[in-house]
């Protein structure tokens, strides 16, 4: 388990002959506790920013998705458009071949019944 601010604070050491000077140990664990709660309080916020980036990355993977199915769609549909319009064109080819081909049988059949 991981120390605690307190933890530090908290701790007694025992004292012996010859030891450390006291109010040396103690304002390095002043110190320690001090730069302990910095780096406990900047992960926080940095495990806070990879959680909303995490959410603003899926977000735009969906619109990713969103607009790849869109393009997928407007694809599809200009497909249809131009398999349609091309069979339009083809019946509209036809109909103006027939039109005119009736037209010239007329005219030559006028022209002979007229020759005759």
């Amino acid at each position: 388990m991981a120390l605690t601010p307190m933890d530090i604070h908290n701790k007694q050491f025992a004292k012996g002959f010859r030891g450390y000077d006291e109010d040396e140990v103690n304002e390095f664990l002043d110190q320690v506790i001090k730069d302990y709660e910095t780096v406990i309080r900047e992960k926080e916020e940095l495990f806070s920013k990879v959680n909303e980036l995490e959410e603003r990355l899926n977000h735009f993977s969906n619109i990713e998705e969103t607009l790849s199915k869109s393009i997928l769609v407007a694809q599809e549909s200009a497909e249809e458009l131009k398999r349609s319009s091309k069979k339009k064109s083809r019946s509209l080819s036809l109909k103006s071949l027939r039109k005119t081909l009736i037209a010239l049988l007329t005219m030559l059949f006028r022209n002979r019944v007229r020759l005759r």
